[in-house]
């Protein structure tokens, strides 16, 4: 298979695929308004079809109160910092040097 014809391959499939996201979207939402309307955390299709609404929760820790009831040790061990934020208290170079570079690579298409 010759490089051009990949690369209209890959970008035919990011298409399909983003033409679908905008469709589970909508379908998301009438999904959500459904288990409203129904009162209920699952949703019957035909034959073993069915839909669960999982609720996850995520805790946000206060640094403050964190700090106060651990050791520095352990609050050092729990803590990364971003760029961004190191930023605003060390110059970029500096914080270059001390840091771990990680990699990550996305792809985009142009059509």
């Amino acid at each position: 298979m010759s490089i051009e014809t990949k690369v209209n391959e890959y970008i035919k499939t990011r298409t399909e695929i983003e033409r679908l996201q905008k469709i589970e979207k909508i379908q998301r939402a009438e999904m959500l308004e459904s288990f409203k309307e129904q009162d209920c955390s699952v949703l019957k299709g035909s034959g073993s079809n069915e839909v669960r609404k999982l609720i996850q929760r995520a805790f946000k820790i206060k640094p403050l109160l964190f700090a106060r009831r651990v050791t520095q040790e352990a609050l050092i061990k729990s803590c990364s910092i971003s760029i961004t934020k190191g930023a605003d208290y060390l110059s970029r170079d500096e914080l270059e040097a001390i840091s771990t570079e990680t990699e990550r690579i996305s792809l985009k298409i142009h059509v």
